[in-house]
């Protein structure tokens, strides 16, 4: 699996590393919250991998080591070794696969003593932060008791030198492990953002205490997807809908607009745009397509949804907020719970049940 990391050079990337509100809106018609039952709350537990990666140095590494972390940490280290961080690349070409694990111990010692100037800062950071924690076990609570399919999770900081992969979700063997990359969350404060020059919207999930929301989107994402092939806007629009509207009602004490990174003022565009919006969406006939190309601007992560006929200012994944306001206007109209919500498999007959017209 190859991953768009940002930042390659870990002798800059040392030096980088060593220098360096307001209520919610209300007019959303939000779904009742999930009631928390105190007795359901349980301490998630979290892993140690980041942590005792954090003590290993490139001298002192070994192929003991190696297959120590495999064993205590199973899966998770495997992919995180070679999915997220993509370690194979530094085989030479040609090398046998039967001694894998040795012909990469060098270059794996190097990279952790490279980073632990990063791993410093990491610890640092997350020493002196608000503990999110309690907000995500609490939420979790709320969730398996909206949806009592939900196994138990475990929590997994890792490490991926600012790639794609600022969180991860694996639910093998009944148990979710929720993943996030540390070092993209590490608030507007941080330098280095500014200095590795990270794309502008990465700054909207940057927050040590959007962590808990994004864990539980992207659990609802990966446990509900289906294949891209053939899927129609409505399809993905109703899905993320059906995401949105569930993190809302676990996390009922946080602005709406917080959780799915936007402004205040970006959330009160979204809703005052919405009609126009909606009649693109029906004049443009996008709704039933299943040309992908034909609607992904509106579900793509960036600074703005972009394209002819959509205003100059319009918010990203505009696609997104349609299915929430859908989803919303479906669950006041049915009166029918989150887990009935999802028990709902049909996107088409959602629309149709909700009556949603935002045309005015």
């Amino acid at each position: 699996m190859q991953t768009k990391h940002i930042f390659r050079n870990c002798w800059l990337w040392v030096a980088l590393s060593v220098a360096c509100l307001v209520q919610s809106c209300t007019q959303s018609g939000s779904p009742v919250a999930v009631k928390l039952d105190p007795d359901k709350v349980k301490e998630m537990p979290q892993r140690a991998l980041l942590q005792e990666l954090s003590t290993y140095s490139e001298s002192g590494l070994s192929d003991a080591d190696f297959q120590h972390l495999g064993e205590e940490y199973g899966p998770f280290f495997y992919n995180w070794f070679y999915g997220i961080m993509d370690f194979q690349r530094y085989l030479p070409p040609g090398a046998p696969t039967d001694r894998m694990y040795a012909q990469l111990i060098q270059p794996f010692g190097y990279w952790l003593e490279v980073n632990k100037p990063v791993f410093r800062a990491l610890q640092s950071h997350y020493g002196r932060s608000e503990d999110f924690k309690p907000e995500l076990n609490e939420a979790w609570a709320r969730l398996q008791t909206a949806l009592p399919q939900t196994p138990d999770a475990e929590l997994w900081p890792y490490f991926s030198q600012f790639s794609n992969f600022n969180t991860y979700v694996d639910t093998a063997d009944g148990l979710v492990q929720l993943g996030y990359s540390a070092e993209m969350f590490m608030d507007d404060t941080c330098a280095l953002y500014d200095l590795l020059e990270v794309p502008q919207f990465f700054k909207r999930f940057n927050q040590t205490n959007q962590i808990p929301a994004l864990l539980v989107a992207h659990y609802l994402h990966y446990t509900h997807s289906e294949p891209q092939q053939g899927r129609r806007m409505i399809d993905e629009a109703i899905h993320w809908g059906k995401v949105w509207a569930t993190v809302e009602a676990v996390f009922p004490d946080k602005p709406v607009y917080q959780l799915f990174g936007y402004t205040p003022d970006e959330w009160e565009y979204m809703h005052s745009d919405e009609g126009q919006i909606w009649r693109y969406y029906l004049d443009q006939q996008l709704l039933y397509s299943t040309e992908f190309n034909a609607y992904k601007r509106f579900f793509a992560f960036g600074t703005k949804t972009f394209g002819a006929g959509i205003p100059a200012d319009c918010p990203p994944q505009i696609g997104y907020f349609s299915g929430y306001r859908m989803v919303q206007a479906y669950l006041k109209q049915t009166n029918s719970s989150l887990e009935d919500l999802w028990k709902q498999n049909d996107a088409v007959r959602i629309l149709q049940a909700s009556g949603y017209n935002p045309i005015k």
